[in-house]
């Protein structure tokens, strides 16, 4: 019986180590500057019903993307305000970036953690605490991340950006 179960917790043992996302990739794979192409809000309301918007890349300029760098430092900036309404634009001059939002950065398992340094009050949307944000995908041309928000009843909304990476 016993020579039975050694090759079994053998295999268990394997596919857990394996199963362990490794984050020094993602450490190094996220820096960049990466620019926004896709925007889908998903929301979860009390009585149980949804409603999706999506945003796609005629909606985006140049003014939307997050930077990454090597020293924990972050950039996310928007052109915009976007919500289930459509997009409310920033009075914005050529070069200036008004929807910026400073940050540092750390990535633990796929979660990536952004403590705010400076930002952008016009671009901050009133009300809500994030609860999660997960990277869905990094690779070498994307970056796709999933915020979950907390609002105060009666919902509760999801939002999935889509990056591609930039020069």
């Amino acid at each position: 019986m016993m020579k039975n179960c050694i090759p079994l917790a053998i295999a268990v043992l394997f596919c857990l180590s394996s199963c362990k996302k490794e984050t020094g990739n993602l450490n190094t794979s996220i820096i960049g500057k990466w620019y926004e192409d896709k925007l889908v809000l998903h929301t979860s309301l009390a009585t149980g019903g949804s409603h999706d918007t999506t945003f796609t890349a005629e909606a985006f300029t140049k003014y939307d993307y997050y930077q990454f760098t090597s020293d924990k430092k972050a950039v996310f900036s928007q052109s915009g305000i976007y919500g289930y309404a459509g997009k409310a634009a920033i009075f914005s001059l050529e070069g200036l970036d008004n929807g910026a939002s400073r940050y540092t950065w750390s990535i633990a398992d796929s979660t990536l953690t952004l403590n705010k340094t400076d930002w952008n009050p016009s671009t901050e949307y009133a009300g809500t605490t994030y609860s999660e944000q997960a990277i869905v995908q990094l690779d070498a041309n994307h970056l796709v991340l999933r915020t979950l928000y907390f609002n105060p009843s009666p919902f509760n909304y999801t939002t999935t950006s889509y990056f591609t990476k930039g020069n």
